[in-house]
């Protein structure tokens, strides 16, 4: 063999060992959106950038692929709605959406497409189903698509083929609300399940919908009129097919409080009843099949927030349970780990006494979390098992609060690849 072959194949030979580490590499990519100073910014593992200086934005959510970011543009807190405006990481440049946009909208699972939800203001009876629907595709955003003009709400398709709307058929408080998919491609509309509503029920609407990974079951709350709302709505879960239909559970209206497996179509929630996020919250658990629930959170606790590691494991933000107290006196949340089947719990972060941990998230190998004194706020990261812990950012704003519950959402998004993403 001569030097110059020789050479070749050395030469070879390396790059294919480099290969591994490049998507090895690629795969822990950490990025997060949040605001700070009522202003926009990003963050690329530990590099930090300023991304827009106008003031009062929110909600800012990741496209699937991590090449876009939508958020809304308000005049204050709490951001219910505002001016959807998008952003291009790549080119660097932000394009205006819409004037009128809910805090509900949603870029699609596997597509760069983003769909919002407009509502025409309230009836006097307190509620609508004359929410308007819209598509956008990022590569034509002047043509933008009115899918429905008569929703109460509305999630993806979990194939990327069409939506998931909710509708009251009625004026009256007691009339039925009815679920529909919208296929885009065929532009048919396909009942899916009509659910009674009786006379002293007050539903109104539903809360957005969420698909187990397996594509079999749909998880989502009827929400009564706003003053009952505050205290009490009704966990459903209904089979794909509309044909198994339960109210599995009461609830606050939080929609991180509503999480599946990520891979078993196992249910895990934060349920109780009561406005107050310090009492009766407990880990829930329910197996559709089985119309079971199970209840992980110990006597005298309160679980406030979870994301799941992996069918087995749950990550919670626990607290002391207790009456609803002067601000200094309540207790504020660590993180624990629950392992559903063998039933042991561990702690895994211990926050100074003024401080509390919440909203914790799961990607690749890593648990994302909120620490909070209730007037700054932080992004902390750690390995799944809770090692290596350290400050990621060293600074958000606040969510909006209710009743020791921040809305986290508000001022922060974790970019986690999609399943979609990840098979490419």
């Amino acid at each position: 063999m001569n030097d110059k072959l020789k050479h070749l194949i050395i030469g070879f030979v390396f790059i294919l060992l480099l290969l591994p580490l490049s998507v090895s590499a690629d795969s822990t990519l950490m990025k997060a959106a949040y605001i700070k100073d009522n202003s926009l910014w990003i963050k690329i593992n530990e590099t930090d950038k300023q991304i827009s200086s106008e003031k009062m934005l929110g909600y800012p959510k990741w496209s699937f692929d991590g090449k876009w970011l939508a958020y809304l543009k308000g005049k204050a807190r709490p951001l219910f709605e505002g001016e959807l405006w998008l952003y291009n990481l790549e080119h660097d440049k932000h394009f205006k959406l819409h004037s009128n946009s809910k805090n509900n909208f949603q870029w699609a699972p596997a597509t760069n497409r983003i769909a919002y939800q407009i509502n025409p203001k309230e009836q006097g009876n307190g509620f609508q189903s004359k929410g308007q629907l819209y598509l956008a595709d990022v590569r034509t955003l002047t043509n933008v698509q009115q899918i429905s003009s008569t929703i109460s709400n509305f999630s993806w398709l979990p194939d990327d083929s069409g939506f998931l709307i909710s509708t009251k058929t009625g004026d009256q408080l007691d009339s039925d609300i009815e679920l529909t998919q919208i296929l885009l491609e065929s532009n048919k509309i396909q009942p899916l399940v009509s659910i009674p509503v009786a006379e002293n029920e007050y539903f109104i609407s539903t809360s957005p919908f969420k698909w187990s990974k397996d594509n079999e079951w749909i998880a989502f709350l009827l929400i009564p009129t706003a003053s009952l709302s505050a205290d009490s709505n009704t966990l459903c879960i209904v089979s794909k097919d509309g044909k198994l239909f339960t109210k599995a559970d009461k609830m606050l209206n939080h929609d991180e409080w509503i999480q599946w497996s990520p891979t078993f179509p196992l249910l895990g929630t934060i349920s109780g009843e009561g406005r107050e996020a310090t009492s009766n919250k407990s880990l829930k658990l329910h197996h559709p099949l089985y119309v079971k629930t199970e209840d992980f959170t110990p006597a005298n606790s309160v679980d406030r927030d979870l994301t799941w590691i992996n069918n087995e494991e749950i990550v919670t933000a626990r607290s002391t349970e207790s009456a609803w107290l002067e601000e200094e006196k309540r207790p504020l949340p660590a993180l624990y780990k629950v392992n559903i089947h063998t039933q042991k719990q561990t702690q895994l972060t211990t926050p100074s006494k003024n401080e509390g941990d919440f909203r914790p998230q799961h990607t690749g190998e890593k648990v994302v979390w909120v620490r909070s004194n209730r007037d700054n706020a932080s992004i902390w990261i750690s390995d799944s098992e809770g090692t290596n812990q350290k400050e990621w950012i060293s600074k958000i704003d606040i969510g909006s609060w209710y009743y020791d519950k921040w809305d986290w959402e508000e001022v922060f998004g974790l970019y986690i690849p999609s399943l979609a993403k990840l098979a490419d």
